[in-house]
């Protein structure tokens, strides 16, 4: 038989071939779920395969403004953030909606918002100093789950919307939002992404004085920021108009 110090030595191999064979299974299981997440890699490769507007429209607002608002899953696939998105955009900041037209809980037309490179989308939010978008999560309560590359942003806007009666989470821990290829995070100074849990998310897109106190926490907490920023915004070349 083999000496001690050799089978040993075997067995160390063996274990450790063992511990990168699971690895290797666990990474595959990940990107298996990542993939199923969404349908499509990107913004382009999913308009390929959908039409608009039978499918979807997008709503573009290009105001010259230091702030780009973005609903990227705006229709059916988190209903109502395109609304809450309006609301918080006014008539004086950049908007971006998708707006999906599929049934209820149709996800294919959803692109993760590290991946949504629709080039105007991109040349929107890029053209501003800071960026803030709207997103539904299924989590039950009246949460908003507050990420995005901007820590001073997310932190202010915390404070601002628990000081007028909403409960924040912040950092948002699942869902941070912070990849620099986030769609909110391309303007100068980065931006902020918030999750609303279902029952926050039912009652901003009904309107009503709930909308509008989150409507003037979030612009009372970009206002602070912005009046502290030394960047300019620039033209983005985007049309203000529907497509």
């Amino acid at each position: 038989g083999l000496p001690p110090a050799r089978l040993r030595e075997l067995n160390a191999i063996f274990m450790r071939s063992l511990h990168a064979i699971a690895a290797a299974i666990i990474l595959s299981s990940a990107a298996a779920v990542v993939r199923a997440e969404d349908v499509y890699r990107n913004f382009r490769q999913m308009t390929l395969g959908h039409d608009t507007p039978k499918e979807y429209t997008i709503i573009v607002k290009d105001r010259l403004s230091s702030v780009t608002v973005i609903a990227p899953h705006g229709g059916e696939i988190e209903r109502g953030t395109e609304d809450i998105a309006r609301a918080l955009a006014g008539t004086d900041w950049n908007l971006y909606a998708f707006i999906a037209q599929f049934p209820k809980g149709h996800r294919p037309l959803h692109v993760t918002a590290a991946n949504f490179d629709d080039p105007i989308a991109v040349s929107l939010s890029s053209s501003a100093v800071l960026g803030v978008s709207v997103h539904r999560r299924k989590d039950p309560g009246a949460v908003i789950c507050i990420g995005g590359s901007n820590t001073e942003l997310r932190e202010t806007l915390a404070r601002e919307l628990t000081s007028s009666g909403f409960e924040c989470e912040e950092p948002c821990l699942r869902l941070q939002g912070k990849s620099p290829d986030n769609i909110v995070n391309l303007p100068k100074a980065g931006g902020v992404q918030m999750e609303l849990s279902l029952q926050i998310g039912d009652e901003l897109a009904s309107g009503g004085e709930k909308l509008s106190a989150f409507t003037k926490a979030v612009r009372s907490a970009v206002a602070r920021i912005l009046s502290g920023a030394s960047a300019q915004p620039t033209p983005s070349g985007v049309p203000a108009t529907t497509r």
